[in-house]
């Protein structure tokens, strides 16, 4: 290559008009570009070199002026491209690079995911991939923020401790800019202490303005529906029309055995009883009876719903075949926490384009919960994390008492065969495992890569569980939510 020095001594510029002023040996020959010893193919001169060339340096100027030559040559090229992959010697081995080298880009769909993201990225692409197709991709779609709220009692803690805990948490959730909060329904166990969701709900109604007020949720098949249906109506009046129901048939076989039901019956009580609670928030007067459940005369729901038709519905499902089951009906789902995210994205999927398939519109909002968890850089993540699970057992919370077992058989009950030994092994998985298949944890990049994944998959809604079973203290788990709040969430709240 000529130095900048050679090329200003090759070619001057007219003052006048700025063209190159060509010195006196550059003169045109016929054929030639101005200013280039190159052929010209628009003239029809052939044959001609500059003065003073070898002969052969003009046979091959000239014959690269036909079309044909150009078109052979670019021919050539494209091959030697197309083979350049397998000429090419094997480079040297060199190490991976460690998993924090990844750049830290905050948009939705940047980083490195084969780097930071190995074990579900491929398995999500393959379950959202049929969705696109079907024209249901949400990549555009705002993707909305609760906090759960576990309400799990430690060891020292008095109910009221609890309570108070969880409350100052939903205020700071609306504080900064979350859409809502759900509650969890549990009985008889420290594991959570709030047995009526509705009561705890209204409480919260008066200490918010904003937040949507969701259930998290209530097992219907331990309640008489025509009180949850009531209950339900008066919570959502006196919030303004901020209520959320999440419902589900439950699993704990505690829980069960306490209100003398049997657990292989939890299908078709929720089933009934979900009829019941829409029938009478959907009719001015309404009857039923059926298997488990009776109005006797008929009734009128007092007070009504404030939201119209009613509030919405969000059934607890991951199952091929409760997902399956409850998108023909068009009710949308709410996707466990304890399932992989290869579960849960196939779950989206599958409702997504069962949905369609039934003629509903699309557009329902669907709700993935996960134990959530950022931290500024992946190796504080991590760090914590085992700090985490070093301070807990998690025994407690996945043990036979909380399993889907029959007491009459030892193994799942009816209708729970898909969570054989799930929530035993659940007290016993690895950091590791939980890292890369049950927990949206990391650096805000990371964290930023699989709310991004579950988003594609179909979920519009992430239920952030912050920490209901980790020994957090108040002020750690605040500073956490806001941290998610200022690094995260932005990067949704663009569309």
């Amino acid at each position: 290559m000529r130095s900048s020095a050679t090329a200003a001594r090759s070619t001057s510029f007219s003052r006048s008009t700025g063209t190159p002023r060509r010195r006196p040996s550059e003169e045109i020959s016929p054929g030639r570009h101005p200013g280039t010893s190159l052929p010209d193919p628009s003239s029809p001169v052939r044959g001609s070199t500059s003065p003073g060339a070898p002969a052969v340096i003009g046979w091959v100027a000239d014959w690269l002026s036909y079309p044909a030559a150009f078109v052979m040559i670019t021919g050539v090229v494209a091959l030697l491209t197309l083979l350049a992959p397998v000429l090419r010697p094997a480079p040297a081995s060199t190490p991976r690079k460690k998993e924090h080298s990844a750049p830290a880009d905050r948009r939705p769909g940047a980083g490195t995911r084969a780097a930071r993201l190995p074990a579900w990225t491929a398995a999500a692409s393959r379950v959202y991939a049929p969705k696109r197709a079907l024209g249901l991709s949400l990549r555009g779609r705002r993707m909305k923020f609760s906090t759960f709220h576990l309400f799990h009692r430690f060891d020292g803690q008095s109910f009221k401790d609890v309570y108070d805990h969880h409350l100052e948490l939903i205020e700071l959730a609306e504080e900064l800019g979350f859409d809502g909060v759900r509650l969890a329904e549990h009985h008889f166990r420290d594991y959570g202490v709030v047995p009526n969701l509705f009561t705890m709900l209204a409480h919260a109604a008066a200490r918010t303005t904003r937040l949507r007020l969701g259930t998290g949720i209530v097992v219907l098949p331990l309640h008489d529906p025509i009180h949850v249906a009531e209950e339900a109506a008066q919570v959502d009046v006196l919030s303004g029309g901020r209520l959320d129901l999440g419902i589900g048939r439950g699993y704990q076989s505690v829980e069960f055995e306490g209100f003398g039901i049997d657990l292989a019956e939890a299908r078709d009580r929720f089933n009934e009883a979900l009829e019941v609670i829409v029938g009478l928030w959907t009719r001015e007067a309404y009857q039923h009876e059926g298997k488990f459940y009776r109005t006797g005369a008929e009734v009128s729901l007092v007070p009504r719903p404030l939201q119209t038709p009613h509030p919405p519905l969000h059934v607890a499902a991951v199952s091929p075949e409760t997902v399956t089951m409850y998108a023909e009906r068009g009710l949308p789902i709410l996707a466990d926490p304890a399932a992989t995210f290869r579960k849960v994205c196939a779950a989206a999927g599958t409702w997504r384009e069962t949905a369609a398939r039934a003629g509903h519109p699309d557009g329902a909002e669907l709700v993935v919960a996960r134990s959530v968890y950022v931290a500024p850089t992946l190796e504080q993540a991590r760090a914590d994390q085992e700090r985490f699970e070093a301070s807990f057992d998690r025994s407690r919370i996945f043990n036979e008492r909380s399993a889907p077992i029959d007491p009459k058989t030892g193994r799942a009950a009816q209708g729970f065969e898909y969570y054989q030994d799930r929530y035993l092994k659940g007290g016993s998985v690895s950091a590791g495992f939980r890292w890369e298949q049950l927990e949206v944890i990391g650096d805000p990049a990371r964290v930023i890569e699989q709310i991004t994944l579950l988003r594609d998959a179909g979920f519009t809604n992430l239920l952030c569980d912050f920490g209901s079973t980790r020994p957090m203290p108040l002020e750690e788990m605040k500073r956490v939510m806001r941290f998610f709040a200022a690094e995260v969430m932005p990067a949704f709240r663009r569309f």
